[in-house]
């Protein structure tokens, strides 16, 4: 027996809306090596054209290694000279 009074049934539904959430800061890391980059190869072409050759020159004595470096690998030993020349010994 359905009665003539009764109401019909409501369904609410909910709707669910996504935010954005936390999607990670890989791209932040990733921005901040590019940037980076980017500066020491500004600063690179900013001081090639700010110097003389004799100041480059200077510069690029500072960061040539000066002590000698042996490196054995496989029996064969490999000096790095001051002067800049390689010899091998078996």
């Amino acid at each position: 027996m359905v009665g003539k009074n009764l109401a019909p049934v409501i369904i609410k539904r909910k709707k669910v809306i996504a935010s954005g959430g936390h999607h990670g800061g890989a791209w932040k890391v990733a921005y901040a090596d590019f940037v980076t980059a980017m500066m020491a190869f500004f600063m690179l072409m900013w001081l090639l054209n700010a110097t003389t050759e004799k100041q480059r020159k200077g510069l690029a004595d500072y960061f040539h290694p000066t002590i000698a470096v042996s490196r054995i690998s496989g029996g064969v030993t490999v000096c790095c000279l001051v002067i800049g020349c390689f010899q091998k010994r078996l």
